[in-house]
């Protein structure tokens, strides 16, 4: 068939001469026969393009698919990765945070302990000046009383020897 013309109405043929109703040329046209096998190997070819179609679009889709998968599967890979890296820094300022907070409260320690031993001396020398000052009054106490043990003993003895120098001369 191939080459042939496909005539759509097969009446009022006409040759060049101009008569017609004749019979058509096999040579030249094509038989319903030949154009229903036409027909039928179009359809056929169409399904096995389509099938073929079909095919490359699931492979494709199947070649695509595996590599988002091997894109999802990277990815996954490389965050775990940043999350293991993140996670062993904060782990490191985490320890050196730790480290700092112990340095510093055995330093607060330290530090309170010797205010604490300076408090404690400053307490013993406040006491020691209160006990001298206790020991001072005492004394000052002493003094008073023998003065005035002295005063009443004086007067007393002066008494006693106006008493004696008035006895005497009377």
């Amino acid at each position: 068939m191939a080459n042939k013309l496909i005539k759509s109405n097969l009446t009022g043929h006409r040759d060049i001469s101009g008569n017609g109703g004749g019979p058509l040329d096999p040579g030249k046209y094509a038989t319903k026969q030949e154009l229903h096998d036409s027909e039928t190997r179009l359809s056929n070819q169409i399904a096995l393009l389509e099938a073929h179609l079909d095919t490359k679009f699931e492979k494709t889709n199947a070649d695509l698919n595996q590599k988002m998968n091997n894109m999802d599967a990277k990815f996954n890979h490389r965050f775990d990765l940043m999350d293991a890296k993140f996670d062993q820094r904060m782990n490191e300022m985490d320890a050196k945070f730790d480290q700092k907070m112990g340095q510093m409260d055995t330093d607060f320690n330290q530090k309170f302990a010797f205010m604490d031993a300076k408090f404690d001396q400053n307490d013993i020398r406040f006491e020691k000046v209160n006990t001298h000052f206790a020991n001072i009054e005492t004394e000052i106490q002493m003094a008073r009383n023998s003065m005035i043990k002295w005063y009443l003993g004086s007067s007393i003895a002066l008494v006693g020897l106006v008493i004696a120098a008035i006895h005497y001369l009377m």
